[in-house]
């Protein structure tokens, strides 16, 4: 539940349980009976927002159930490759022609990780006092400690 939900079922049932303990002056009767409606709306709001989250949870451990199935079922075809074929052992995916699984992940993210080293030598060769300037960085002034 979202701090703004929490926030107005305190703010909500505070203030109804306040003006059901006092006399509302009648010319407030109708502001304070605006206050109990727009909070029942909010309420049924709310239990709805809460569904909806508890709905897209469930679903969520539904598809990592399904993705712990996927892995599964792909090691289980490369252990078949390999008791039919023990010469497969280090490529048991050659056989269809196509790169492991596990080498399609690495190449995502070996590409990422191209991008990274590639970003930190362009911010490493702009370490020069003009480049931080120009970089619209601003530069830490120099220490004036005494030693």
């Amino acid at each position: 539940m979202s701090n703004i939900i929490s926030k107005s079922l305190v703010l909500g049932e505070v203030t109804l349980e306040r003006l059901a303990a006092i006399a509302v002056p009648a010319q407030l009767a109708p502001v304070a009976a605006s206050v109990a409606t727009t909070y029942a709306e909010f309420k049924a709001a709310a239990a709805k927002a809460d569904d909806a989250t508890n709905a897209h949870a469930s679903a969520l451990d539904v598809v990592h159930t399904a993705a712990s199935g996927v892995a599964a079922s792909v090691d289980a075809l490369a252990g078949a490759v390999v008791r039919v074929d023990p010469a497969k052992r280090l490529h048991p995916f050659e056989a269809f022609g196509v790169a492991a699984p596990a080498t399609l992940l690495k190449g995502a993210r070996g590409a990422a990780a191209l991008r990274v080293a590639d970003l930190a030598k362009k911010v490493a060769a702009s370490k020069s006092r003009k480049g931080i300037k120009d970089a619209g960085v601003a530069r830490a002034p120099p220490s004036r400690t005494r030693s």
